[in-house]
């Protein structure tokens, strides 16, 4: 996420929104391909119409992960409340509403799953749940992402937070 959050820094809602947007499809679509084989093998469903459900699927949960990047975006740009408060916040927010909204929602993709092989990442699972590691994945990642950016001043502040955070987690 990093790139990503790298190219979204002092965009307007609406670049943010759509960088995120593209990236979330991508990610989507190298996650959920199995998805198509699902409804086209064991569905029986036209490849076409397979095909087309998976990109309706993807478009969906694209947008809707992608709201977060906006509405961090907004919130700067209205309130001055920097997107490395308010993007793991809003990131939260909309994971958590995606897997169970509406109608029992859409759990397959979360970010968490990526972490699967690290272990010592993946036992902070047990005490923050799958919620409190994606504040952190997506905190640590707007962190590297400020530190790239603004690589001539040190952030202590930022810097603080994310090492005390990733200690006693």
């Amino acid at each position: 996420f990093v790139p990503l959050f790298f190219a979204m820094k002092g965009e307007t809602p609406r670049r943010a929104f759509m960088l995120s947007f593209v990236a979330a499809f991508v990610y989507y679509g190298l996650s959920l391909w199995w998805l198509y084989t699902a409804m086209n093998t064991y569905g029986h469903l036209n490849p076409f119409i397979s095909f087309c459900v998976l990109v309706l699927a993807l478009v969906i949960v694209a947008t809707h992960i992608s709201l977060a990047p906006l509405f961090s975006s907004w919130v700067e740009n209205k309130c001055g409340i920097k997107s490395f408060w308010t993007l793991p916040l809003f990131w939260v927010v909309f994971e958590f509403s995606r897997n169970y909204l509406p109608c029992n929602g859409f759990p397959w993709g979360n970010i968490t799953n990526t972490q699967y092989a690290y272990l010592p990442v993946i036992q902070i699972v047990d005490v923050v749940g799958i919620y409190g590691l994606v504040y952190l994945m997506i905190l640590v990642n707007v962190w590297i992402a400020d530190q790239i950016k603004f690589r001539h001043k040190f952030l202590a502040g930022k810097t603080i937070m994310v090492a005390v955070l990733l200690v006693t987690t």
